[in-house]
């Protein structure tokens, strides 16, 4: 019979195991857009992910997606509900490495994620943070250690391979800035869709999304019930968010 000291060693070392293997980051293949772009994949829980943000400006049969760059014409598209992206803009100029969509071009059934993927759930996204051990240990797997306002030493963990970086967000609240109260959003916030939303009422304007801030060691999320959403806990459709996506489940 083993004794307590080598049973708790037994039990460390199985722990340890499992915490590599199921956080070690498995680079297995890159996914492409139709536009040509390429994104690695990492296995992260029980899905494949891709580890940078999408950027393409077609939808899957070719069609451009509507670039809505300036003020008026995202706040159109967003009256409108319909599908537009925009580069990041700030008094710095346009940033054409980050790409951001309103959740029209998200759920428009031409699909912007590249072939043999998807945009993830609400439920995905909540089964993936569950699986890592929750919002708190999320955040500092996912967080990229540079870029950050603040130094995120205390913040990121050293299996970061999700590679999250602030790279801003678009709101129509606020007459389509990019601009958070507190100031730009690059380099404090990032903000990914989710194919879910609230379909009922005063919700059917709103949607999910993982939200990622430079002061808080968490991650924001909107996990609900399949039925019951708050409009403080969603966002509207037409703000320009991030996206990630997931490899489709082999059949």
């Amino acid at each position: 019979m083993l004794g307590k000291s080598q049973a708790m060693k037994i039990l460390s070392l199985l722990g340890l195991w499992i915490l590599i293997n199921v956080h070690n980051p498995l680079f297995s293949q890159e996914i492409a857009d139709v536009d040509g772009n390429t994104y690695p994949v990492l296995s992260m829980g029980e899905h494949q992910w891709t580890t940078e943000n999408l950027r393409v400006t077609r939808f899957n049969n070719g069609d451009l997606i509507p670039q809505a760059q300036t003020a008026e014409e995202w706040l159109n598209a967003s009256k409108n509900k319909r599908p537009a992206w925009c580069y990041y803009e700030d008094e710095a100029g346009i940033d054409q490495t980050t790409v951001l969509y309103n959740w029209y071009a998200v759920q428009d059934p031409r699909g912007i994620a590249p072939n043999g993927s998807h945009i993830p759930s609400i439920n995905e996204w909540t089964s993936l943070i569950n699986e890592l051990g929750g919002v708190k240990k999320c955040a500092r797997m996912f967080k990229s250690n540079e870029g950050w306002l603040r130094p995120q030493a205390t913040l990121v963990h050293e299996l970061n391979a999700f590679n999250i970086e602030p790279v801003g967000s678009r709101y129509t609240c606020l007459e389509a800035s990019f601009n958070w109260y507190d100031g730009q959003s690059k380099g404090r916030y990032v903000n990914f869709w989710t194919s879910s939303h609230g379909q009922y009422g005063i919700y059917g304007n709103h949607a999910n999304r993982i939200g990622v801030a430079f002061d808080l060691d968490h991650l924001i999320t909107d996990a609900r019930s399949k039925t019951q959403f708050e409009n403080s806990d969603l966002n509207l459709k037409g703000n320009g968010f991030s996206v990630r996506c997931v490899i489709d489940p082999a059949p």
